[in-house]
């Protein structure tokens, strides 16, 4: 059996209130901090290598955040064990190690215990990723190997045979699945995407929770099918292909070259495009030199006046279908990085096609509202049109390539862009197909997700660079649902709002809202909206969301539903009240649902309540936990507490053993008296402790399960 222990203990809960909080609080946040300036000749420096990095942050972590597990004996996934023999895995070059998986094929149980019947070998195993890196959960590349050291391609999971693979950690997507659902989506694009299969890791003994194995992007018949470049083909046809390149974070023993362009004016960074395949050590200087001309004649094309032209402009170099797709793709995840990091472009030979492409698809874990920088968490916005100018203001050392906003100017590119977003939408990206997909993967996992983050007991705790964070699995995935739904009609409503293309008929749902006013009485929000006319409109959603005084907003949440009236060119007024939760800055606006998934926005009202607008009785004037009530109870209580002022306020449910049961409050309140509940039903009778942590406030009490 494998288990991985504690060596924390309790979480150190007292039974007084007013205490200062415990400083052991079993979670740590991850800042993403750059370790590479760059050389001349556009080498790299690592500052400190990222095995000195991460054991630094290591010997940081709290003790508790490393959990106790239940024994490990089996799964419904897959069971990949690993033994380095001792030796610490480096971040480079790969050490030899042991690995056997388990695989007794779906629907039958993996044992720890069995024989490895998948694969049963040696493997060469390294550290990979970037700022993954300063995570606890690691990620690996592996190679596989033969009994002498050499590469050699086998068939794991299931998928074709090849020797580079990616054990993805998704430490930080606590989802599990962004990286699978991307590349599904690009797939079903009739792109080349990695494929995946998820196990269950244990390392050296100690259990490590679920992992993803993806197949490495790299040239071959049975991934990216691109022709084969041989150190001889230095001229004619030969020569002209086929290029894997990429931009991205630089690594020790990356090279290539500068875009001839800043990406914008007054950068103090310009893009570096990189050598993929051939690998820098491989690519001969004849290859090396007309891979760079082709990129800085279609850089040249995209700077001209004339960049747009069908037959002399940049479609005589760049492909564009592909172009379409990858922008789509991008844009339905909001991803973050892409168009600059993890960014991977590839050209094959003249005679069969040889344009530059975009693609394939790679790293969307801070993806699909993932990120809580640069608005990745806003599920509106075009990133490449917006991302450019943000990241232009900070001056940011990963700039998107001037030609990515520059395509967005052509009016091809976006004709293009709404036939394809048409075809999409009929199928591949149809929100039922989306849905379907998370909900499969969200079954398959779900025994296993939960051993998972026992290990690493992260649910309801903010990880670099969590935008929304869950208490739940469950809620990370209906987070991940409804985001994608929000960003899915948000593209239907910004790219087919003329109603037709090429006289198609397209967005039906059509609503002339004249005005959205919102007024304050007391703490109840009055809002009213008149409309000239409405065709197939179903239902109004008033969505509201919270502004702090830091800056930060709240998600938009549905608070209230009115039925559409749908008459036509004829008027109508409708109104509905919204009790604020507490005092400070709230905005509104409306969805407009109509048929097959159509929805479109309202402009936005704000109404600002003061704490002078709320009579000071109601106001508290010190943070405060109430005892429960009732208790004893069976199986439901409710908890009230005072928030004097705006703060985070987290409340958690501890056993006598200190073990948390669960998390019922983990987010920022304003001032203001509030009730949270309680159901047990799950639970064994008995005492547990629940503990509210505000600030420097910290307070616990007892309450007793009696059934």
């Amino acid at each position: 059996m494998v288990s991985v222990h504690n060596s924390a203990g309790s979480p150190g809960l007292n039974s007084s209130c007013g205490s200062p909080k415990d400083e052991r609080a079993p979670h740590a946040q991850w800042l993403e901090s750059p370790n590479h300036r760059k050389l001349p000749g556009g080498k790299a420096r690592r500052l400190f290598p990222r095995s000195a990095i991460l054991a630094a942050i290591l010997m940081l972590l709290p003790h508790a955040s490393i959990a106790q597990t239940s024994p490990f004996t089996s799964s419904n996934l897959p069971i990949v064990v690993i033994n380095t023999h001792g030796q610490t895995i480096p971040d480079d070059p790969k050490i030899e190690a042991d690995m056997g998986i388990i695989d007794n094929g779906e629907g039958n149980r993996n044992n720890i215990g069995d024989p490895f019947n998948q694969f049963n070998g040696k493997i060469g195993i390294e550290i990979r990723g970037s700022s993954s890196q300063q995570f606890p959960k690691l990620q690996y590349g592996i190679e596989t190997r033969d009994g002498s050291g050499n590469a050699v391609d086998v068939s794991l999971l299931g998928l074709p045979a090849e020797n580079d693979w990616v054990l993805s950690a998704n430490y930080a997507d606590k989802s599990l699945m962004r990286n699978s659902l991307a590349y599904n989506l690009a797939r079903s694009e009739g792109r080349y995407a990695s494929r995946s299969k998820y196990f269950e890791l244990v390392l050296n003994g100690e259990y490590q929770g679920v992992y993803v194995l993806f197949e490495k992007i790299k040239r071959t018949k049975s991934r990216l099918n691109i022709s084969k470049l041989a150190s001889t083909d230095v001229s004619g046809d030969a020569v002209t292909g086929g290029y894997i390149i990429k931009i991205d974070r630089v690594a020790i023993d990356d090279s290539g070259w500068y875009s001839l362009y800043k990406p914008y004016a007054g950068a103090t960074n310009r893009t570096m495009y990189l050598f993929d395949y051939p690998k820098p050590a491989d690519i001969v200087p004849a290859q090396a030199l007309y891979i760079q001309n082709y990129v800085g004649t279609f850089e040249r094309v995209m700077n001209s006046p004339d960049f747009a032209n069908p037959t002399t402009g940049y479609q005589a170099y760049f492909d564009l279908s592909a172009a379409v797709d990858y922008v789509l793709l991008s844009e339905i995840t909001k991803n973050v990085d892409d168009y600059r990091l993890s960014c991977f472009m590839f050209k094959e030979r003249d005679s069969k096609g040889g344009k530059l492409t975009a693609g394939p698809a790679w790293d969307y874990d801070i993806a699909f509202g993932n990120a809580d920088y640069y608005s990745a968490y806003d599920s509106a916005g075009w990133n490449i049109t917006e991302l450019p100018v943000t990241l232009a203001t900070v001056d940011d050392a990963f700039p998107i390539p001037f030609w990515w906003p520059r395509l967005a100017q052509d009016s091809t590119f976006w004709n293009a862009a709404k036939e394809r977003w048409i075809t999409l939408r009929a199928n591949q990206f149809s929100l039922s197909s989306i849905d379907h997909f998370i909900d499969s993967l969200a079954s398959y996992v779900d025994e296993a997700q939960e051993r998972n983050f026992e290990r690493w007991p992260i649910l309801g705790v903010h990880v670099f660079a969590n935008w929304f964070v869950g208490s739940t699995y469950p809620q990370e995935v209906q987070f991940l649902k409804d985001w994608v739904a929000a960003r899915v009609r948000w593209m239907d409503h910004n790219l087919l709002s003329d109603g037709t293309t090429h006289g198609v008929a397209l967005n039906e749902l059509q609503v002339d809202i004249d005005s959205l006013t919102a007024r304050l009485d007391g703490p109840v929000a009055y809002i009213q909206w008149d409309t000239r006319s409405e065709f197939n409109a179903l239902r109004f959603e008033l969505e509201r969301r919270y502004k702090f005084i830091d800056g930060r907003d709240t998600l938009w949440r549905t608070v209230a539903s009115v039925a559409a009236a749908d008459q036509g060119e004829a008027a109508h007024a409708y109104s509905c009240i919204d009790t604020l939760p507490g005092i400070g800055q709230f905005v509104y606006r409306l969805r407009i649902i109509g048929k097959d998934d159509q929805s479109m926005f309202s402009q936005e009202t704000t109404v600002q309540r003061l704490l002078t607008d709320v009579p000071s009785s109601q106001v508290p004037v010190q943070f405060g936990l109430s005892q429960n009530f009732p208790n004893p109870f069976n199986p439901k209580t409710s908890i009230t507490f005072s928030v004097p002022r705006e703060t985070g306020v987290k409340i958690e449910v501890f056993n006598l053993l200190g073990e948390r049961v669960t998390t019922l409050v983990d987010e920022r309140k304003t001032a203001g008296l509030y009730t949270t509940s309680f159901d047990a039903s799950s639970l064994a009778s008995g005492v547990y402790l629940y503990r509210m942590v505000a600030g420097d406030f910290a307070c616990t009490r007892k309450l007793v399960v009696l059934k």
